[in-house]
């Protein structure tokens, strides 16, 4: 169940809860016991909806002369979660402390994925930008296309095809192998190969063809942090 399922599902509970609440108190000219439990309940539905709104970490600069980083604190109970050297908690999707859910870029989502689907260490993708992820497991077997840019070059790396694939019993752990890839050379599969990236392959389908074209349009090779 995702994040928005859920709220809704409260949402929906707090509803039902004040339409059975009006229909009680429109039969009953002298409440008794039952308001102290609607109350309850609505109090308890209330907080629920309140911990499960994503919401970002704090990032705490107070410490930063004295540690030389910024650590990140919890924004419901203030529970120190980590700092920029251990950032592990920016992967959290709830506080262990008090339950709260935290709103993880989604970048970090999409990076999160591929260390589990690769079972790399997180280290590997530090200094990458995720361009493009599409990962597949229809038809029993498993297949990936995953474009990389690099924060310092500006190059583009990519892992696809034979690298990125596996059967019904196996995931892709041990198949990560970066391969530098140029604009010039993915256009030329755009322009040769109309099936590229459609879902036409019936094994192995895809479906970023839409995506790449756009990011290619707005991509220069120029070194743009020089």
């Amino acid at each position: 169940m995702t994040a928005k399922e859920r709220l809704d599902k409260i949402e929906r509970a707090l509803r039902d809860l004040n339409d059975l609440g009006e229909l009680y108190l429109s039969t009953h000219t002298r409440p008794i016991k039952y308001t102290k439990g609607y109350d309850f309940l609505k109090e308890v539905l209330v907080d629920f909806k309140n911990r499960e709104t994503p919401e970002k970490l704090i990032k705490d600069k107070s410490e930063y002369e004295k540690h030389g980083e910024c650590d990140y604190i919890c924004p419901s109970c203030n529970k120190y979660l980590g700092g920029e050297t251990y950032d592990d908690c920016l992967y959290f999707k709830y506080c262990p402390e008090c339950g709260r859910r935290l709103a993880v870029s989604k970048m970090n989502e999409i990076k999160q994925e591929i260390i589990n689907v690769f079972k790399i260490p997180k280290e590997t993708l530090e200094n990458f930008d995720v361009i493009i992820w599409d990962y597949t497991n229809e038809y029993y077997q498993g297949s990936a296309f995953l474009l990389l840019r690099d924060k310092n070059t500006n190059k583009l790396y990519e892992v696809y095809g034979s690298h990125s694939s596996h059967c019904s019993c196996h995931g892709l752990e041990g198949q990560f192998e970066l391969e530098e890839v140029t604009k010039k050379e993915l256009m030329f599969r755009l322009e040769n190969n109309e099936s590229y990236g459609t879902g036409d392959i019936i094994w192995t389908p895809h479906y970023f063809r839409d995506d790449l074209i756009k990011f290619l349009n707005d991509y220069s090779e120029v070194d743009v942090w020089d």
